[in-house]
């Protein structure tokens, strides 16, 4: 995917490259999300980090792997920004929150790919 005005491939996010505590955590540029089939990209208004979610070994491995550097913020409210192919619901437009995945990137950042369903 290339950059447009309308579809940078960079976003701003919090991201932490260690275990540690909000001392390990920096605002940086990371990769922009791009949703797959069924999920939905989301235009992040809120954002909350849980106390102890740095800690959490979810947080740092998936399926036994280090996925670091990890984004934080699993409660989320914002806009449907875009759409993979076979989602008809939600629309571009719409508002959602929801508590997502602890094992997967939050939502301390300008975007955030998620399953309309909640399972990403």
């Amino acid at each position: 995917m290339t950059g447009t005005a309308a579809q940078p491939v960079t976003m701003m996010a919090l991201r932490a490259h260690r275990r540690g505590g909000p001392e390990t955590l920096r605002y940086e540029e990371a990769p922009r999300p791009v949703p797959a089939d069924g999920e939905v990209l989301v235009a992040v208004h809120a954002a909350a980090i849980t106390f102890a979610e740095l800690g959490w070994d979810a947080t740092w491995t998936r399926d036994g792997r280090d996925r670091t550097p990890t984004i934080p913020g699993h409660e989320v409210a914002g806009t449907v920004a875009g759409t993979g192919a076979e989602v008809t619901f939600p629309s571009v437009g719409d508002r959602v929150f929801e508590l997502l995945r602890f094992d997967h990137d939050g939502a301390a950042a300008d975007r955030r790919r998620r399953t309309p369903t909640g399972t990403a």
